[in-house]
């Protein structure tokens, strides 16, 4: 996968972490003088030379998949979060992330990440044109003294465009290196992803999305008013809603009615409005990958007088119960043998979500860490009203692949200046 992708607004960083899980007295190397500089330690490309097999991966419909991966993500996380407060995630970016742990797994690991993600992700490879843009970014971070197998470096490298660099763990510096890569490869959206490394970790995956995207036909701001959101708990808050009056595609569930709004050439993002009157919760409950998929072949052109909220909102949150809950339990045990000659294991997950929703367009970053520890057309339909002014979920998709990069759940909204 190109190292950076112009596509339209989203942007993700993906950070594994690996920690010792022995004795952390085993990793106190400090780095070389030759390898202080900023440059890859390792750096892997396609040489013409024979790559050895990876194990069999199980045939099917990826984009399927995917759907279904996409769908638990955000069901499996609503449920741990309880959605009290806003949930913005990116299966995409958690996908990348996962498909870098995949490359170097082995055995019971292997198969439950293969079980979860339904394959690696190393084939999305996102459209891109002159007014949209996406940028990917890999790397992995190596504490001195840890090192990976050749060969994974060089499949992470080729797949991915990953680079290696070791560095001493325990200097600032290295910290404020690592959070300037993910500014750099988040447009200054995710600033940093650690504040420190502790003294187990031993090694630090990162990939990065950026993802930036305007409308087909932008809002008009002469448009815009002031309304009430009312939030979870009986809240209410004053903000800016958008509006507009068009034939929109729209489908009606049995609980919620959705419309999805179309970005620039291809992408769209859906908004999925429960009833008056239902919870929001119980919806995402029954938002599965059946359900999501009813949604986008089922959605169909109607007059719709529409009102959404313009909003921009910052999440942070641990995925290690999400992640258990879908499946993924012996990588916090280990399993990582095609990865290095060291015992590691997964200890934690983490990802932060960035999301800005306005008249022109949308944008959206992640971050995700995963730390490891060492171990052992007809006849017109009246008017849709499709006012967004309670808790609604989203997604931003890819309407030719299905492949979801952004989606959460909005449950209060506080007014900002654009």
């Amino acid at each position: 996968m190109k190292n950076i992708l112009r596509y339209s607004g989203l942007f993700l960083c993906l950070a594994a972490m690996l920690s010792c899980c022995g004795s952390s007295k085993k990793s106190a190397a400090q780095v070389p003088a030759e390898l202080a500089d900023s440059s890859p330690v390792l750096s892997f490309t396609k040489d013409g030379q024979e790559v050895v097999a990876p194990e069999a991966e199980p045939s099917g419909e990826r984009s399927a998949d995917r759907m279904d991966f996409a769908a638990e993500f955000l069901r499996k996380a609503a449920l741990s979060e309880g959605l009290k407060d806003n949930l913005v995630i990116s299966p995409l970016s958690a996908g990348y992330a996962l498909s870098l742990l995949l490359e170097g797994s082995t055995g019971k690991t292997r198969e439950e990440l293969l079980a979860v993600l339904g394959g690696s992700f190393e084939d999305i490879v996102p459209y891109t044109d002159e007014k949209t843009t996406v940028t990917s970014a890999s790397s992995v971070w190596l504490k001195s003294g840890m090192t990976v197998l050749d060969s994974y470096g060089k499949a992470i490298s080729e797949k991915f465009s990953a680079q290696v660099y070791t560095r001493d763990f325990s200097s600032k510096g290295t910290v404020k290196e690592i959070n300037s890569w993910c500014n750099d490869h988040t447009a200054g959206r995710i600033p940093s992803i650690v504040s420190e490394l502790p003294e187990e970790t031993v090694m630090l995956l990162l990939n990065a999305l950026y993802f930036k995207a305007p409308w087909i036909k932008p809002f008009d701001k002469n448009a815009t008013s002031k309304g009430t959101f009312h939030a979870v708990g009986g809240n209410q808050n004053d903000v800016s809603f958008m509006s507009r009056s068009a034939r929109i595609p729209y489908y009606k569930g049995d609980s919620f009615g959705a419309v999805s709004l179309d970005y620039d050439k291809r992408y769209s993002m859906l908004v999925v409005l429960p009833d008056e009157g239902k919870g929001i919760s119980g919806v995402v409950s029954s938002l599965d990958a059946g359900t999501l998929r009813n949604i986008l072949g089922g959605i169909s052109p109607r007059q719709v007088e529409l009102e959404l909220p313009r909003f921009t909102i910052e999440t942070s949150l641990s995925l290690n119960s999400t992640l258990r809950d879908m499946g993924i339990n012996a990588a916090f045990n280990g399993g990582f043998g095609r990865m290095t000659t060291a015992p590691v294991a997964v200890s934690e997950v983490n990802q932060k979500c960035f999301i800005k929703v306005n008249e022109e367009g949308a944008e959206a970053a992640a971050v995700t860490s995963v730390s490891m520890k060492l171990t052992s057309v007809a006849r017109p339909d009246p008017p849709v009203l499709f006012i967004v002014d309670r808790p609604f979920i989203f997604a931003i998709y890819d309407r030719e692949t299905g492949d979801i990069y952004f989606e959460g759940c909005i449950v209060k909204i506080e007014d900002k200046a654009d």
